[in-house]
This record gives structure tokens, C-alpha cells and sequence, in this order.
């Protein structure tokens, strides 16, 4: 009787182990790469605060150039493997646990645009609403407009549902530490969206990883570069981004279409920012280039036409 007492205790705390696993000691390594994704995260968040204070115009373009240096580095750092240690931690490798750090990042992105799109769509809806009525119908001539955004919000619902549910899966890839880590980082990122300080970077993941698509914002060339005076038909590194990142931005959809709604204006407000910085890398581009620059301009200057005819409509 005693014996099976002992037996019986044995089994019950193998139990008890298995519901409580054994914590994963990190290594040293993967412990540094979280501080350098930590202090990284505190960098761009100094940066929010010294542009918000600038006064000066070259005091807001020596902050822009800032932020956006800073989250670039981030960028590198999460697109670097040697970030993630060398073990084998839950069963991924650093090569895996890398590439759901750089897709949590761009979801967690994502995940803010869908939300401040879902805030935009509601004001919308309630614009449209008649307040006096007692079923909260539609203003006169509203109806279908009004069904519209409803029938919007509740894609938007759903698409965020997926973002969430994808942000948990690299989530559990990463573990707990690393998930917050990253987390702190890209919300410092996201206050600078907002502040309007990180307009120049647009997030994709492919097969290598995510990519920063633009050159720094309001960068001001003081002489024309060494290769182009030596070979009039080559370009800069500058350029060359420039000339990637509106091979990318000409497929917006904001560029064919009028402005309908107030997130629609908000974007395309970042969208000419993104052009307008494209232009100024542009400006010294080569003869053999100077089409891509011509319609950049042409872009650019019908979206502004468009941001402000919708101003002029809404105020109306």
C-alpha cells in the first residue's frame, strides 16, 4: 500500500510537469538581439519627440531624416538572422523565428491602418445618419451611400479578424519575450505614422524578408554626385530607390480614382508626401531616366488637384 502511494505520487507530479513545462532558457545571444530591438524601438520614439518639438523647417527635416534612418536600422536588424541567436527554441530555427518577426512587424502595421480605416468608416456612417430619427435611419439621399460603408465596415471587421489571428501565429513562433519586444518597437514606429514623420517607408515581405522601399524624406543634395558627372547615364543609390519605390506606389488605386471618403483624403495626403520625396531624389536623375521623373510630377500634381477638390467639397 505504501509502494503504490509512492507510485501514485510519482505520476502525479510527472502530471504536474507536463501541465507546467520547463521554461526555455535564452541564450546570450538572442537576450542581446531583444536589447538591440528594444533600444532600437527607444530610438525612434526620442526621434517622435524631437520632431514633434522642432519648430524650424530644418529642424522637422533633420528629424524626418532621423526617424527615418532609425527605422531603417530597425528594418536591417529584424532582417538579420544573427539577431535571433543560433538555438533551436520551440522548434524553430532563427532563420524561421527571423521571418516571423518581419511578418508580425508588417502585420502589426496593418492591424493600425485596418483600425484608423474602421475609425474613419464610422465617422462616415454617423455623418450619415439622421440623429433625430428613432432608428437611427439615413439622411435624405443617404441610403445607398450609407449601406455602402456599412457594408465596408464589416470587410474591415473581418480583414482585422485575419491580421489578428496572423499576428498570434508568428506570436507563438516567437514566444512572449520576443512577441513584446517587437510589439514596442513598430508602436513607436506607428506614433511616428501618425506624427507624420514616417511617411517615406512602405513595409512588403517577400521571400527575403521585408523591405524599406524609400530613401530618406526631404533629403537636400548640396552638389551632383561623383558618378553622375563622371557617367552621365548612371544613377545614384538614391535614385535607383527612388525609381523602385514608384514602380511600387504607381499601382495605387488612389492615382486612377477620386477622393471619397476622409481615410481615403488621409491617404492620399501620405501617398503625395511619398511622391513628393520621390521627386527631390529624382531631381539630378539622368536624361535616360528623366521619364520616370516626368511621371512622378504628373502624378503628383493630379493627386494634389484631387486632395484639393475633396477639401473644397467637404467644406462646402
Amino acid at each position: 500500500m505504501k509502494k503504490l502511494a509512492q507510485i501514485m505520487f510519482i505520476v502525479s507530479s510527472l502530471s504536474v510537469i507536463s501541465i507546467y513545462p520547463k521554461k526555455i532558457k535564452q541564450s546570450e545571444s538572442e537576450k542581446l538581439g531583444q536589447q538591440v530591438i528594444r533600444e532600437l524601438g527607444d530610438n525612434i520614439k526620442q526621434a517622435n519627440g524631437v520632431f514633434k518639438a522642432a519648430v524650424t523647417d530644418t529642424e522637422k527635416r533633420t528629424a524626418l531624416e532621423r526617424a527615418h534612418d532609425e527605422a531603417k536600422i530597425l528594418l536591417d536588424t529584424l532582417n538579420d538572422v544573427k539577431t535571433f541567436g543560433n538555438d533551436i527554441i520551440r522548434g524553430y530555427n532563427p532563420a524561421q523565428r527571423r521571418l516571423a518577426a518581419i511578418t508580425l512587424a508588417e502585420l502589426l502595421m496593418r492591424e493600425n491602418s485596418v483600425n484608423v480605416e474602421i475609425k474613419s468608416v464610422r465617422m462616415e456612417i454617423k455623418d450619415m445618419t439622421d440623429s433625430r430619427s428613432l432608428f437611427k435611419s439615413a439622411k435624405s439621399g443617404k441610403s445607398e451611400q450609407r449601406d455602402q460603408a456599412e457594408k465596408k465596415i464589416k470587410e474591415l471587421h473581418t480583414e482585422r479578424k485575419d491580421v489578428r489571428k496572423a499576428i498570434a501565429d508568428q506570436e507563438t513562433i516567437l514566444g512572449q519575450t520576443w512577441s513584446d519586444t517587437i510589439r514596442l518597437a513598430i508602436n513607436n514606429l506607428i506614433v511616428g505614422s501618425s506624427y507624420g514623420i514616417a511617411y517615406g517607408i512602405d513595409w512588403y515581405v517577400s521571400g527575403h524578408g521585408a523591405k524599406l522601399m524609400t530613401t530618406a524624406p526631404n533629403k537636400t543634395v548640396s552638389s551632383e554626385p561623383k558618378t553622375v558627372r563622371n557617367n552621365p547615364s548612371s544613377i545614384t543609390k538614391e535614385q535607383k530607390a527612388a525609381i523602385k519605390s514608384w514602380r511600387h506606389l504607381r499601382k495605387n488605386e488612389l492615382l486612377s480614382q477620386e477622393i471619397a471618403t476622409a481615410y481615403q483624403l488621409t491617404q492620399a495626403k501620405e501617398l503625395l508626401n511619398k511622391l513628393n520625396a520621390i521627386k527631390d531624389d529624382l531631381r539630378n536623375v539622368p536624361l535616360k531616366y528623366k521619364y520616370v521623373l516626368d511621371q512622378v510630377t504628373e502624378n503628383s500634381d493630379s493627386l494634389a488637384r484631387k486632395v484639393d477638390r475633396a477639401k473644397t467639397r467637404w467644406l462646402k
